[in-house]
């Protein structure tokens, strides 16, 4: 089995095992074929493999640990393999990653009268998780950590991008020039084959207009839209892309229009309804 990089194994929310030593993260049966792609073979029944956890740019010892117990192996249990956290270390940078959900737990930890296992959740105002995914190196997996206030963040940023109003009467910049510094990127994982197979099988067609824009050129420009958000789905299926004009891409994350899924459309919150002309594969 050849071994994958940049794959997304899974999506975690923020809960009381990533915030507390002596737990971790539990690996659920319908994710272990992505965890057995991204080490490049089958883990086997009582393997305890070490590991190294990479957020942002410092790397974490950890430990692979698979049930040896046959029972959970051919799926009677929903939880098969642990990364179980070697140090402390990784517990208080987590806990650094995501204040507002350890000050929840916290407090509700601390003031049961009872130490049950039953897990902590938090409520849906505090939106935190992890996204757990391999790399290039043997045995190394990125831990990426998310919040509703990063998002909102990238959003507004975005949103700047593509602003309509500017200064013509001082467009001169004395003071530009070139300066190369080291950075930290983080980088979107998701597999790029979906959105190249929906293109050809559009005709490099815009699915709202069914125009090929650039096509009395020699060459045609469309862009892949996650209808859900990729920055706060994670949803690379299918059945989450459309391919859509460069300027549509531009108004749709400018406005943020609903999507109606019974009806094809974009709502968007003007009152204006934008049907897609082309859907093959969203009618499947």
């Amino acid at each position: 089995m050849e071994q994958v990089s940049n794959l997304i194994i899974l999506r975690k929310r923020v809960d009381k095992s990533l915030l507390y030593s002596g737990q971790g993260i539990t690996i659920a049966t319908k994710f272990v074929p992505l965890l057995d792609a991204a080490l490049g073979r089958h883990i086997l029944p009582g393997e305890n493999i070490p590991i190294q956890l990479l957020i942002g740019s410092d790397f974490y010892e950890a430990n692979l640990k698979s049930s040896n117990n046959i029972e959970i192996l051919e799926g009677r249990h929903s939880e098969v393999i642990q990364i179980r956290f070697k140090s402390n270390a990784i517990i208080e940078r987590l806990r650094t990653e995501f204040p507002a959900s350890f000050q929840y737990i916290d407090s509700i930890w601390k003031n049961r009268k009872e130490k049950s296992k039953s897990p902590v959740k938090t409520p849906d105002s505090i939106n935190e998780y992890i996204v757990l995914s391999s790399t290039s190196s043997l045995n190394v997996f990125a831990l990426d950590c998310f919040s509703d206030a990063a998002n909102k963040e990238v959003d507004q940023e975005l949103a700047q991008l593509h602003c309509n109003e500017y200064d013509l009467e001082n467009l001169i910049d004395p003071n530009a020039t070139v300066t190369i510094c080291p950075a930290l990127l983080k980088v979107r994982k998701m597999n790029s084959k979906i959105a190249s197979t929906l293109k050809e099988l559009y005709d490099y067609r815009c699915q709202i207009t069914g125009e090929r824009i650039g096509a009395d050129y020699g060459g045609c420009v469309v862009e892949a839209h996650h209808i859900e958000y990729f920055s706060t789905s994670h949803n690379n299926e299918l059945s989450n892309v459309i391919i859509i004009s460069p300027n549509f891409h531009r108004i749709i994350h400018k406005t943020n229009p609903t999507f109606d899924r019974k009806n094809l459309e974009f709502v968007f919150p003007n009152g204006v309804h934008q049907k897609l002309m082309l859907t093959e594969h969203l009618k499947k």
